[in-house]
């Protein structure tokens, strides 16, 4: 049977998880893709009796449009928003207050979901261009990248 992961959620949160495709890779699947790439990793997770599990992960990249208000970043588990940044007008905060602009999906263990829970983030104010959008979000998300190109061969994947 296979494990759903969910319970390992804030560990997955709190790690670097390593996507195996340069910053440059990820420009030019962006630019092919009309503004939108999914990436799967295989990322290993220390269970209760300190055994290692995989759980594999998917990191949605959003910009189709050319304001960065626009764009949107979602690490996913089984389909399943885990954490994520973007922005928007209003929001509701994890407080219950409102709050605007760039935000930082949180998870919300008895929904299994990080859809509702958002907390501010000013760490994105002021992005104008793909790449800082790319550089500063994937820091948010703990997100790490290969520091090596390959070249175009993924424009055919």
């Amino acid at each position: 049977m296979a494990r759903d992961f969910f319970d390992f959620v804030e560990q997955i949160r709190a790690g670097e998880k390593y996507f195996d495709v340069s910053r440059e890779a990820i420009q030019r699947l962006l630019l092919a893709k009309h503004g939108q790439c999914d990436l799967l990793t295989d990322h290993d997770l220390e269970d209760k009796k300190g055994g290692t599990v995989t759980a594999t992960l998917r990191l949605n990249i959003t910009t189709r449009a050319e304001s960065p208000l626009n764009w949107s970043m979602a690490l996913k588990l089984h389909g399943v928003r885990i954490d994520g940044v973007d922005h928007e007008s209003r929001f509701r905060m994890i407080d219950s207050g409102f709050g605007h602009g760039w935000h930082r999906h949180m998870w919300d263990s008895s929904e299994e979901s990080a859809e509702r829970d958002k907390l501010p983030i000013t760490v994105l104010d002021g992005v104008s261009t793909r790449d800082q959008f790319l550089i500063r979000g994937l820091s948010v998300l703990k997100v790490r990248l290969n520091a090596v190109d390959h070249g175009q061969e993924l424009l055919y994947a």
